[in-house]
């Protein structure tokens, strides 16, 4: 064909161009839509392997099937089963229960595989226990460290008392300790979880107690001070409501510390930063105070000692409490207690010189002379 081209003369070789131009032109864009992308033919041709990369593939597929079975095997085999387990952090009188659960539990799975989820499900029935943290000790150890739920109180219900916690969680077929505090409430409670917001209220103060005073509550109710503990030697901790109850069992442990609450009868912190305690002979305080009358000691506008009162005075104690001083007998001056004030240098004595009043004399009938 070239040949001919080469031999034909101008017109008959410039038709043969047309011709073979035109046919390109009709059968190009059929051939061009069949085409792929450049950047897609590109890809193609680079994933393109040859036998020995068909090869490679296919071997490092068996291998990780391989491997993924033997992991599946070994996993679950006895070469690395749970034999020694131990649980912690449990107490109370149903950690024998929760300790035997958990080892028969585990004993049945390996340190590669283990499933806290059964671990979980085993202590569901018991309420005191709130969490489980379990670690590994290949091949054979399992270490399970139990977060407990403790009761706070005493639920009072219907002549009974139920152990309950802080959330409110009913630790029902567990016996109550005598050292919890008692919370009554005043209607049937349904389920295993406290409901009634009084006695939510009441767990709330117990949950926040230190634990030096958590065990000398005798109970907690609503009272004239609002949420009140009952100190089981000691005198009644006003609360107020459930807010800033840290706050205020450290003002109420501030306070009690003091020598100067001792005797008190209630300690009213609803004002964690001026806590007030009243102590036996406070009233009588304030009344001689509203009376113009000075404490044991002290000195009137005058400046003069006045007239000890009749009955006891108290002294102002430490952290705003007061307590009773101590008076002698009549006639007989009263030993100063710590933290009363002594008698200021001011305060007027009977001095030698003077007067002192003297009856009326008698007047003699004059005589005339």
């Amino acid at each position: 064909m070239e040949r001919r081209l080469a031999t034909a003369s101008g017109p008959s070789r410039a038709a043969l161009v047309a011709r073979r131009a035109a046919l390109a032109a009709a059968f190009a864009p059929a051939a061009l839509r069949r085409l792929p992308h450049p950047s897609v033919a590109a890809g193609l041709a680079r994933l393109r392997l040859g036998r020995r990369g068909r090869r490679a593939v296919a071997a490092l597929a068996g291998v990780l099937l391989l491997a993924g079975g033997a992991w599946l095997w070994l996993r679950d085999s006895s070469l690395v089963a749970v034999r020694r387990v131990t649980v912690t952090g449990v107490t109370g009188p149903s950690a024998d229960a929760i300790r035997s659960a958990l080892a028969d539990a585990a004993r049945q799975m390996t340190t590669l595989h283990v499933q806290v989820s059964r671990l979980r499900a085993v202590v569901a029935p018991y309420g005191v226990v709130r969490g489980l943290r379990v670690s590994t000790d290949f091949p054979h150890g399992l270490h399970i460290r139990v977060d407990e739920n403790p009761p706070v109180a005493a639920l009072v219900l219907d002549g009974r008392r139920l152990p309950v916690t802080a959330d409110g969680t009913i630790l029902a077929g567990v016996p109550a300790s005598s050292r919890l505090a008692s919370v009554s409430i005043s209607r049937a409670q349904a389920g295993t979880r406290l409901t009634d917001a009084r006695g939510l209220a009441c767990l709330a103060v117990m949950a926040a107690a230190p634990s030096s005073l958590r065990y000398e509550v005798t109970r907690v109710y609503f009272g004239s001070g609002g949420l009140t503990a009952q100190l089981r030697n000691g005198p009644a901790l006003y609360f107020g409501d459930d807010t800033r109850l840290e706050a205020k069992w450290m003002a109420a442990a501030r306070v009690l510390a003091d020598a100067g609450s001792a005797g008190a009868s209630y300690l009213d912190v609803r004002i964690p930063g001026r806590p007030v305690a009243s102590v036996p002979g406070a009233q009588a305080l304030l009344t001689h105070a509203n009376a113009g009358i000075q404490p044991a000691g002290g000195v009137n506008a005058a400046g003069a000692a006045p007239a000890s009162p009749a009955g006891p005075t108290t002294t102002a104690g430490a952290a705003g409490a007061t307590r009773p001083a101590t008076t002698g007998a009549p006639g007989a001056s009263a030993a100063p207690t710590s933290g009363s004030a002594a008698p200021s240098a001011g305060a007027a004595t009977p001095s030698a010189g003077s007067a002192t009043p003297s009856a009326p004399a008698s007047q003699a009938p004059a005589t005339g002379g």
